[in-house]
């Protein structure tokens, strides 16, 4: 896959490369051969608006009602153990498109080596699994009455679990039964009904009703589900017999539209690999190996999907999860993907040539040409070079996707940087602002909320401007949207704005009715190491908002919601929430239909003495709180905010007490002083919590409180008085000496006025401090030396100086060599001491 210049070029693996490995042996019939593609090949895309289709594979096993084995017994066999935990890169990866409809839903990821996406094919054989899925798409179609689908079906439902999906696929789904289950997807992980993101005016013969997880009545807790009822599918009951009501969960019903799509790519790639070794001369041995395990097993394949702005909240997503795994392959979340991201890089790589004959096809290259020539011109405008890669933001094309669909709108400006050496030239895909929303009318509805966006954009990005608009869906709705975007005036005002433009807008393209299906399979084998280039990283803004709603009470009564994630904010993000028994014991003072009051609030100051100790223990026992997320913008203020999870009560924890034989078993409820509640919200929506603090009960804090106040008197105390020491003691030896220094000055001023160093302060501060230790031994020396006393007080009056009778006999006690006045002379003084 080569970048030159404007084109992007993909050469297809010569023939001496390696071949995928068989999938023959996967099925218990023989495959044929047939024209057709795959695993870069040959490529079948769907044509965008106005073009041919190219024709698939015209030959594939039909879907067997045999019976299956179950996950939980292949985990018993040895040999299906190794081939679960075998490298996952050997099999095909599955991309689905749940907004789209028939075949443009389903593309893979052809295993082996480096390859292209390919779509699923037109042609299918009669009765098989790629018919079924290119008729049906997503949809689920059952026939009523049969004895033999209805009693998979409720093996499957009955057993709870991943395991029958495989199975049941295959045995309950009819290619033309009587009752349609339609767009199951639309109520994944929905609560009630009218949670649920849909816009579509049909919901099939089966209607979704309210449930619950356990079969029970709905009572408003986080156990609510939408449910299925598939009364309609059972057969007649025999007489004196009670017939069992049984409900699907949309998971369960979005697991069995997985399964079939992993089994029509499973006939595509057996036959493909038929194909290629008659092609290449190889031998067939994929028909003739023994079946490692059995032909309605679920599939191992790795799921990628994309998800319309308007469902990425936690609990959509969180089904989704619950769908895959129940389809028999692992969860992961990194094949996850927005379906504005998925649908530019399609366009981008389904380069489909221009039809001189259809003016009004579309033109692959020049939607490369047009977003390579805004690199280059926005790498000349900041002054770098032609080979930028994209780094800074003001180096980053902006494209606007404009996505229609038969539940709603999903508006982004993107912003693509990061260039890198991949088959997608763009390592990094960020949403500037976005607008998306459930509607039935999304062909007339985007048109207002484009125009109501683009101020948003201007204010996040000044001075800049799309370069193109990518419309993706159905064909008749992408032919309105290219009609209505050329005459909105606000998109018109926006790329007048700009220099250098030409035309009365920015470049329209159309694009295929399957490029999401395939740009997902593309952004997933980028994911998992099967193209070329690192994976691309996306960066959205949230299209939904996150708040805790507040219950002081503990009574489940609704509460005040405070908001601690917006609209458009930017992901992933984090958000801490610190709470006290004293901020919710205030609260509750004031009624509680409040928020939690501020630490420095004079209620919290009261409630935090140790006299309101019960009434803190009280509310912090009390306290609970409920995640909540709103997913359409304009609701009102907290009527419409939809619960994530249980209550969590986060000022709560549970005593363990240790048994007699030395376990563990919890014992009664502890209220906590303090906690801190943080929640984390990643890429897709996806809700996470983690509670930290110190874990004490507000008894024990109260006590550690006072504790911790008495330790911080006495060692602010202690502080004082050791530091406060060492000042006072300096201050004295300063005073003292400056004392003894003016006492020696003086005496000299009396005994020896005529002397050069008689009031040399700096003279008798030295000689102070050399006899510091024993001043009276100075004094001493100097009365033998002058005969005159050093007075001990009022040394300035002349009276205080008494000198010594000529026949009193002085006694020299201090001869010492060492320490003798003539010896020794201050500091730039000269020898003025041993004149003393």
């Amino acid at each position: 896959f080569e970048i030159s210049g404007d084109l992007v070029r993909f050469e297809p693996p010569p023939p001496s490369l390696p071949l995928p490995p068989p999938f023959s042996n996967m099925l218990s019939t023989s495959v044929g051969g047939g024209g057709g593609g795959a695993g870069g090949i040959a490529m079948a895309y769907r044509a965008p608006p106005g073009q041919g289709a190219s024709s698939g594979p015209s030959a594939a096993p039909k879907i067997s009602s045999a019976p299956m084995v179950s996950n939980a017994a292949l985990a018993a066999d040895q040999t299906k153990k190794d081939l679960q935990a075998a490298d996952l890169s050997i099999y095909p990866l599955v991309s689905i498109d749940f907004e789209s409809s028939g075949g443009d839903a389903v593309a893979y990821a052809p295993p082996g080596g480096v390859a292209m996406p390919v779509p699923l094919a037109d042609a299918a054989p009669v009765g098989s699994a790629r018919a079924y899925v290119g008729t049906n798409g997503t949809d689920l179609v059952f026939d009523a009455g049969g004895a033999a689908a209805y009693k998979s079906l409720k093996r499957m439902l009955l057993r709870g679990g991943p395991g029958n999906v495989g199975k049941t696929a295959t045995a309950s789904l009819a290619h033309s039964g009587s009752v349609r289950l339609s767009r199951p997807h639309e109520y994944l992980g929905a609560r009630r009904l009218a949670d649920a993101a849909t816009g579509a005016t049909g919901v099939g013969d089966i209607a979704p009703e309210g449930g619950t997880v356990d079969g029970s009545s709905p009572c408003g807790d986080d156990d609510d589900r939408v449910v299925y009822p598939l009364g309609t599918l059972a057969p007649p009951v025999a007489e004196g017999k009670k017939k069992r009501d049984l409900t699907m969960l949309p998971d369960e019903a979005v697991g069995l539209a997985i399964a079939a799509a992993k089994r029509a790519v499973h006939e595509q790639v057996t036959e493909s690999d038929t194909m290629l070794q008659k092609k290449f001369g190889k031998k067939a041995t994929a028909a003739k190996l023994e079946d490692e395990f059995d032909v309605t097993d679920d599939l191992p394949y790795a799921v990628a999907t994309a998800v319309a702005g308007y469902r990425l909240n936690d609990f959509y997503v969180e089904g989704l999860r619950e769908a895959i795994a129940y389809s028999g392959s692992n969860v992961d979340e990194e094949l996850i993907y927005h379906r504005c991201t998925a649908a530019f890089v399609g366009a981008f790589l389904m380069r489909l040539k221009k039809d001189p004959t259809k003016a009004k096809s579309g033109d692959w290259d020049g939607l490369i040409r047009t977003t390579m020539g805004e690199v280059k011109r926005l790498a000349g405008a900041g002054g770098q070079q032609k080979s930028s890669k994209c780094r800074s933001e003001q180096e980053q094309p902006v494209v606007l996707t404009v996505g229609l669909t038969p539940s709603g709108y999903d508006l982004h400006f993107l912003q693509v940087g990061d260039m890198s050496g991949g088959i997608f030239p763009f390592g990094s895909v960020g949403s500037i602002a976005a607008s998306c929303a459930v509607s039935p009318n999304a062909t007339e509805d985007f048109d207002a909320a484009l125009t109501a966006l683009i101020p948003t954009f201007v204010r996040a990005a000044p001075n800049r401007r799309p370069c193109l608009v990518l419309a993706y869906g159905s064909a008749n709705d992408q032919a309105k949207a290219i009609d209505l975007l050329g005459k909105n005036k606000a998109l018109q005002g926006l790329w007048a704005s700009s220099k250098n433009s030409g035309g009365a807008t920015p470049p329209l393209f159309t694009s295929a009715t399957n490029v999401v299906s395939v740009g997902t399979a593309a952004l997933a084998a980028g994911t998992e190491g099967r193209l070329p280039g690192d994976p691309v990283t996306e960066r959205p803004a949230a299209t939904w908002a996150v708040g805790i709603r507040l219950d002081f009470f503990g009574d489940g009564k609704p509460g005040v919601v405070r908001q601690v994630f917006e609209f458009g904010r930017r992901l992933p993000a984090s958000y801490d929430v610190e709470v006290s028994a004293a901020e919710c014991a205030a609260a509750r003072e004031r009624g509680g239909n409040c928020q939690i009051p501020e630490e420095d609030d004079d209620d919290v100051k009261k409630m935090g003495a140790s006299k309101s100790i019960p009434k803190r223990e009280e509310a912090a026992l009390a306290l609970q709180f409920q995640i909540v997320q709103k997913v359409r913008h304009g609701d009102g203020k907290d009527g419409d905010w939809v619960p994530v999870g249980g209550a969590l009560r986060p000022l709560v924890y549970m005593e363990v007490k240790e048994k007699a034989d030395g376990s563990e078993t919890e014992g009664e409820e502890i209220g906590r002083e303090n906690a801190v509640l943080n929640i984390s919200v990643n890429t897709l929506g996806l809700i996470t919590t983690k509670m930290g603090g110190d874990r004490q009960s507000v008894v024990q804090s109260t006590r550690t409180a006072r504790s911790d106040k008495i330790k911080y008197y006495i060692g602010l105390l202690a502080c004082i008085l050791f530091f406060g020491g060492f000042a006072v003691k300096s201050y004295w030896d300063e005073y003292v000496l400056n004392r003894d220094a003016h006492r020696l000055l003086t005496y000299y001023k009396f005994v020896t006025p005529d002397k050069l160093g008689a009031d040399n302060l700096r003279n008798a501060r030295y000689t102070v401090y050399r006899y510091r230790a024993d001043l009276d031994r100075l004094w001493r020396r100097l009365h033998l030396r002058y005969g005159v006393k050093v007075p001990e007080r009022d040394w300035d009056n002349e009276e205080s100086y008494v000198k010594t009778e000529e026949d009193e006999e002085l006694v020299n006690l201090d001869t010492d060599e060492k320490d003798s006045l003539d010896d020794e002379a201050p500091p730039e003084s000269g020898d003025e001491e041993g004149e003393l």
